[in-house]
């Protein structure tokens, strides 16, 4: 993240996992998370996301969406940050084949609609502001098509071990209502590791 100037910041949130066992792959995933915001040091700021993916074991081949927004900073205060956004983006997802769990989608490697976001996210620093509780949860339904929805629960913690390493653990659990035939709509991720901060949030 960087703010060049008071009135506006970037963030980017970049990740590539790829796993495989015996030489068969179970995991080739990227997930690029990036903002633009405007005026954020006041209560409600605008911002503008744009989203990039693909994930292996889902069958997404590439999907991408993209939209403004609105925040509500509801708790700021040392230790201490809650946030609520609402946004509008249109997405498109090209899949790995053709046949859904909903066959009206049938016959296209495509699907494109408009969705809602709603999104809550905070981060906590507790046990004398030593360990960091971040997390994040998105409700994107369709504005099109009612049984095309998803959501994302995300979260973690982040304990200081030594000059700006930390360890580090990580929960992320995804619905979506829509998947190709054979895909379970639900995915659990649980990783542990090390994590690195070059200056204090």
């Amino acid at each position: 993240s960087a703010a060049p100037g008071a009135q506006w910041a970037v963030k980017t949130q970049n990740t590539v996992r790829y796993q495989a066992f015996f030489g068969r792959k179970a995991d080739s995933d990227f997930d690029s998370r990036n903002f633009l915001y405007a005026g954020q040091q006041r209560a409600l700021y605008p911002f503008a996301m744009a989203f990039l993916s693909g994930n292996f074991r889902r069958k997404i081949n590439f999907r991408w969406f993209a939209g403004p927004g609105l925040t509500w900073q509801a708790i700021r205060r040392e230790g201490h940050v809650l946030k609520v956004s609402l946004a509008g983006v249109y997405e498109d997802t090209e899949f790995a084949g053709s046949a859904y769990n909903v066959p009206e989608y049938d016959g296209s490697t495509r699907i494109g609609t408009w969705r809602a976001t709603a999104r809550i996210s905070g981060q906590h620093r507790i046990l004398a502001q030593r360990l960091r509780f971040f997390y994040e949860f998105y409700w994107q339904p369709s504005v099109e098509q009612a049984e095309n929805y998803r959501w994302l629960a995300d979260a973690g913690l982040e304990l200081p071990v030594w000059k700006g390493l930390s360890f580090h653990t990580h929960f992320l659990y995804t619905h979506e209502n829509v998947v190709i035939a054979g895909v379970r709509p639900n995915d659990l991720i649980l990783t542990f590791g090390i994590s690195f901060r070059n200056h204090k949030p």
